[in-house]
């Protein structure tokens, strides 16, 4: 064939069309999966937002209504897990119950007084401890600055829960596509684990910001304040400082005084020896002038002399 030649023939033109539509076959499945993956997404972006522009327009009756919702769905879900209905009174596990109260509140709640064993006592009991504890703290820091305080936590807390939550997401889809192998949907996979993130996200949101609310401590101190309570802290750290260094001065000088103790007792370094005479030989002539060799005279006597 010649360059540049057009190659034409039935069955050459029935292969590239049949090529073609296979392409643009897979293509449009691959569209229309990421069409169905970002529906799932789309409907929890939804409610996440509609939660947020609620919690960002509500007043402050709305906050400390929505702050009391998340109280009693929490109080709800601690006592089905302690009192489910296929456990007979008897079995409720009412010193758990009060230790979860304790770490999700902080407030001490005494279960053992009531009466009537019920769910709707427990519930109840555990409720008025709860709104009692805010009550006391919208009294202490004033109705508009404590649940505005909470606003901005409830905010917070969502938008960092939504980011964890969109990462976990995105890892899912990733490798949900090998679920195809042990002959299940993906897609359908894909719904079931995002629906089952989403409903844990909305838990762990209610929880964070429920130990969170329950725990404010707000303070009247301004940044001046602040800044002087940390220099005072560094003055008193530095004279403490100070104060240290003679005694350990004093320590280090007593160990290293001559023929002292050292700080574990050790003895002190021992004086040279040195003597008042020249030293003789064991051959010479013995100092005393009786004419016999030292080693043979007084040698022996001046060595038990000397030990």
């Amino acid at each position: 064939m010649k360059p540049g030649e057009v190659i034409e023939h039935p069955w050459v033109n029935k292969s590239i069309e049949n090529a073609q539509k296979r392409v643009e076959g897979n293509n449009f499945d691959i569209r229309k999966h990421l069409l169905e993956y970002d529906d799932v997404m789309n409907e929890q972006r939804q409610s996440v937002y509609k939660l947020r522009r609620r919690v960002l327009g509500a007043s402050v009756e709305q906050t400390k209504e929505m702050m009391l919702d998340l109280v009693e769905d929490s109080i709800i879900s601690m006592v089905d897990r302690i009192a489910g209905e296929k456990k007979h009174p008897e079995e409720w596990d009412t010193k758990s119950l009060e230790e979860m109260v304790r770490e999700q509140f902080g407030a001490g709640v005494d279960l053992s007084v009531l009466e009537a064993l019920t769910r709707e006592e427990l519930e109840t009991k555990v409720y008025d401890v709860v709104a009692a504890l805010l009550d006391e703290r919208e009294k202490l820091y004033t109705p508009e600055a404590f649940w505005h305080v909470c606003r901005i936590i409830y905010l917070q807390t969502i938008d960092a829960l939504w980011k964890d939550h969109l990462r976990e997401m995105d890892q899912l889809r990733e490798g949900i596509s090998l679920r195809g192998y042990a002959q299940k949907d993906p897609k359908q996979e894909y719904k079931k684990e995002g629906f089952n993130l989403f409903a844990s996200m909305h838990g762990a949101i209610t929880g964070d910001v429920l130990t969170k609310v329950s725990r404010i401590v707000i303070t009247q101190e301004t940044e001046e304040d602040y800044q002087k309570r940390l220099e005072a802290q560094r003055e008193k750290q530095k004279r403490l400082m100070q104060a240290r260094q003679p005694s350990v001065a004093a320590q280090q000088g007593a160990s290293a005084a001559p023929g002292g103790a050292g700080k574990m007792g050790a003895p002190g370094k021992p004086e040279t020896v040195r003597r008042d005479q020249p030293k003789v030989g064991p051959n010479e002539p013995c100092p005393c002038g009786s004419g016999k060799k030292y080693k043979k005279c007084h040698m022996l006597s001046d060595e038990r002399a000397a030990g």
